[in-house]
């Protein structure tokens, strides 16, 4: 993990985090299968690929916390239950496991995110927007429901983002490897 990962305290945010190669992360959980499943980056053979599959594969291989089950709208709180010291905010933190309501905007949804399960996925990076007070730019790690044009089937993208009622967050920077 350390080949990867650098963490430190950045500004009124409790955690920013630098990833020394983004491409690493992509291309191992492209690699990845249940033994079931014919669908690559399906990691828990249920109903194929899933956002929760990005989340629960990356909190297995880079972190000491346990997987959880449930929608994408459910992670960041039975994450949070997992642990005492854990907490939710609605401010973004590095590294750190996001959850959009049903029916809420949010990063990584294309207009809003699922009508029943909502979305998840890892916040790689914050920073506070240059030019919008209240505003951040935030790196992610998700995936979507299907596999994209070039055969990949997650995404670290940058994200324009305003804290709001369906998007928390938890940083579980205590628990990587």
């Amino acid at each position: 993990m350390a080949d990867y990962l650098k963490t430190a305290k950045s500004g009124d945010m409790l955690y920013t985090a630098e990833w020394t190669n983004e491409d690493n992360l992509r291309e191992a959980y492209a690699k990845v299968k249940h033994p079931d499943s014919e669908v690559y980056g399906d990691f828990d053979n249920y109903y194929g690929l899933q956002c929760v599959d990005a989340t629960n594969w990356f909190i297995d291989t880079y972190t000491t916390l346990e997987q959880t089950k449930g929608n994408g709208y459910q992670k960041v709180e039975r994450i949070a239950a997992l642990r005492p010291d854990l907490e939710i905010s609605n401010i973004p933190s590095a590294p750190a496991v996001y959850s959009i309501a049903p029916g809420k905007p949010g990063p990584g949804v294309s207009n809003l995110s699922d009508a029943n399960a909502g979305h998840t996925g890892i916040v790689l990076d914050v920073k506070p927007h240059p030019q919008k007070e209240g505003y951040y730019i935030i790196r992610i790690f998700h995936t979507y429901s299907s596999l994209l044009n070039d055969g990949v089937n997650c995404a670290i993208k940058e994200y324009e983002f305003a804290p709001n009622d369906g998007v928390t967050f938890v940083n579980i920077s205590k628990y990587l490897k």
